[in-house]
């Protein structure tokens, strides 16, 4: 920096892993403590799964909205593949600092869970599963949806919980 037109130089400096962790938990804490999420996290987390999908399939979508009288959920991403329709909820937690805050990233898991039971039970119901499927993907004929397994997944930005099941649906 300068001072007075001065050019001012400070000895290098380095921050070595116990100051990187310090670090990642104070943000951490205050991202909890002041309830601050960062959406924009999650939008990219949602979309960067959604292109990679896409480089190998064709039938991918994002952000779809579903309802059921006054129940509303959505799901992050749609993946349709011959005739199974997967279902993956993403999920990017700020990390936990401790054991104890692991909570926060296992209550995601749960509200994607209720997220996508609630889809699984509206797109069980074959004229509703069709209506949907045809709007999101033109083309979509009766007869290609009718026997559609529905397989929900769930998706963490973390792999602390990576392998397990959650309520029947995997946790990756």
């Amino acid at each position: 920096f300068s001072r007075d037109g001065e050019m001012l130089e400070s000895p290098p400096e380095m921050v070595g892993p116990p100051g990187l962790v310090l670090l990642s938990n104070i943000l951490r804490n205050l991202q909890m403590s002041n309830q601050v999420r960062f959406r924009a996290n999650a939008d990219v987390f949602v979309e960067a799964v959604a292109q990679m999908l896409r480089t190998k399939f064709t039938k991918v979508t994002e952000n779809r909205r579903l309802q059921l009288g006054h129940k509303i959920t959505d799901v992050d991403v749609v993946l349709y593949e011959g005739n199974t329709m997967y279902l993956i909820e993403c999920k990017h937690s700020v990390p936990g600092a401790s054991t104890h805050e692991m909570r926060g990233i296992w209550e995601d898991i749960e509200r994607a869970a209720e997220q996508l039971a609630l889809a699984t039970t509206i797109l069980s119901e074959p004229k509703k599963r069709q209506s949907y499927l045809a709007g999101w993907f033109p083309g979509t004929k009766v007869s290609d949806t009718a026997g559609v397994r529905i397989q929900p997944c769930i998706l963490c930005s973390h792999r602390e919980f990576s392998g397990l099941d959650y309520e029947g649906i995997p946790v990756r």
